[in-house]
C-alpha cells in the first residue's frame, strides 16, 4: 500500500493522538460512476462515533502533468477524481458519517485541523460544512442519520477481529505476541536470534516481486530508448527549425534595415521641406511684421495730425465762441433798443407829433 506525504503525516498525527484508526477502507456503498468500491485514508474512531478523513493532494484541485498522458487524459483523470471527491461528500449526508478534507497546503497544521474535527465530531457539529484551516473543509450531516445501518457497520469495523493463525502450522513456543515487534513494511514476526515467522504468501509475494521489478525495469528501459530516440529526432527536427527560424530572422532584419533607412531619409526629406517651409514662413512674417509697423507709424503721425488738428479746432471754437457771445450781447442791446423805440413810436402823441409838421405844410399850401 503506497503512502503519500500527507498520508504519512495525518497517520502519525493520529498515532499521536492516540485516535484509533484504519487504512484504506472500503465502506459499503461509497463506489465511483464504475461501481467500483472507493476507498478512505482514514476511518477514525472517537468514542462511540466515527469519521472519515482524506489527505488531498494537488490532483484533486487541478489537472497534474503527466508525460504519459495526453491532455485529454489528464483532464479525464482529473474529472474523475473530482466526481469521486464529490461522492464522498454526498456520501456524509446519506449516512451520517463526517468527512474532514485536509488540503495540502494545510499540511502543516494537520494535527490543531483533526484536533477542532474530533472536537466537532464530539460535540455533534451538524454544520453542512466548516473550514479549518485556510483551505480544510469538513461535512457533517444531522444527528438523526447516525442512526443509519451504514454508519453502524463502519462503527463495527473497529471491534472486528482478525483472522485467527492456524497454531498447528507453526511452532508457536518460541514466540512472545507481545514483546516480539511485527514488521509493518514486510509483515513478518520478528523472534529471537535473528529468526522471523512469516506466511507463506507472503513470502512467495516477496520472492516474485524482484522478477517483476525488473520485467518492469526493463520495460521502462526499452520505453526510455524509444522516448531517447524520439527525442534525439524531434532534437533534430527542432535544431533544423531553430536554423530556418534564425536565417528567417536574419533577413527579416535586412528587410527592416532597408526600411528603417528608406524611413530615415523620408524622414529627413520631409524634416528638411519643413524647415524650408518654416524658413520661408519666418521671412512672410518678417515683412508683415514690418508692414504692420509702417503702416502703425502712419497711423500714429496721422493720429497726431488729428490731435493737433483737433487742439486747433478746439482753439478755434473757443475763440469763435467767446465772438459770438459778444455780438449776441451787442444783439441784444440793439433789441432792446428797438423794442423801446418801437414803443415810444407806438404812443398816439408822437404819432401826432410827427404829423404836424405835415400838416403845416398842407395848410400853408391851402
Amino acid at each position: 500500500m503506497k503512502t503519500s506525504v500527507g498520508e504519512y503525516g495525518t497517520q502519525q498525527a493520529l498515532e499521536k493522538m492516540k485516535i484509533p484508526y484504519k487504512r484504506e477502507i472500503k465502506l459499503e456503498n461509497l463506489v465511483s460512476a464504475k461501481k467500483t468500491k472507493l476507498p478512505t485514508d482514514f476511518l477514525i474512531r472517537v468514542d462511540d462515533k466515527v469519521g472519515m478523513i482524506e489527505f488531498n493532494g494537488r490532483q484533486h484541485y487541478h489537472a497534474t502533468s503527466d508525460w504519459r498522458k495526453s491532455l485529454e487524459e489528464m483532464g479525464n483523470t482529473f474529472n474523475k477524481q473530482q466526481k469521486n471527491d464529490q461522492r464522498r461528500r454526498n456520501y456524509v449526508f446519506e449516512t451520517g458519517i463526517p468527512l474532514l478534507e485536509i488540503h495540502f497546503k494545510d499540511f502543516d497544521n494537520i494535527e490543531s485541523i483533526i484536533k477542532h474535527f474530533v472536537g466537532h465530531i464530539q460535540s455533534d457539529c451538524s454544520q453542512p460544512e466548516t473550514q479549518y484551516g485556510e483551505f480544510s473543509r469538513g461535512y457533517f450531516a444531522s444527528i438523526r442519520k447516525r442512526k443509519s445501518p451504514l454508519y453502524r457497520k463502519a462503527w463495527l469495523l473497529f471491534f472486528e477481529e482478525d483472522k485467527p493463525i492456524d497454531q498447528k502450522k507453526i511452532a508457536l513456543n518460541e514466540v512472545d505476541f507481545k514483546t516480539n515487534e511485527v514488521d509493518k513494511k514486510f509483515g513478518y514476526l520478528l523472534l529471537d536470534e535473528g529468526k522471523i515467522l512469516w506466511t507463506k504468501d507472503k513470502f512467495d509475494k516477496h520472492i516474485k516481486e524482484p522478477s517483476a521489478l525488473r520485467a518492469q525495469v526493463e520495460k521502462l528501459k526499452k520505453e526510455n530508448r524509444k522516448l531517447q530516440s524520439s527525442n534525439d529526432k524531434l532534437k533534430d527536427n527542432h535544431i533544423k527549425e531553430i536554423n530556418t527560424l534564425q536565417k528567417e530572422a536574419e533577413k527579416l532584419k535586412e528587410e527592416s534595415k532597408k526600411i528603417q533607412n528608406a524611413h530615415d531619409k523620408a524622414e529627413n526629406t520631409y524634416i528638411e521641406k519643413l524647415e524650408e517651409e518654416n524658413r520661408r514662413l519666418k521671412a512672410s512674417s518678417e515683412k508683415r511684421k514690418n508692414n504692420h509697423a509702417k503702416k502703425t507709424n502712419v497711423l500714429e503721425a496721422q493720429i497726431e495730425k488729428l490731435k493737433e488738428e483737433n487742439k486747433k479746432l478746439k482753439t478755434s471754437n473757443g475763440k469763435l465762441k467767446n465772438r459770438y457771445i459778444k455780438e449776441t450781447n451787442v444783439l441784444e442791446t440793439q433789441i432792446e433798443k428797438l423794442e423801446e423805440e418801437n414803443k415810444r413810436l407806438e404812443s398816439p402823441i408822437h404819432f401826432i407829433q410827427r404829423l404836424r409838421p405835415r400838416f403845416i405844410k398842407e395848410r400853408k399850401k391851402g
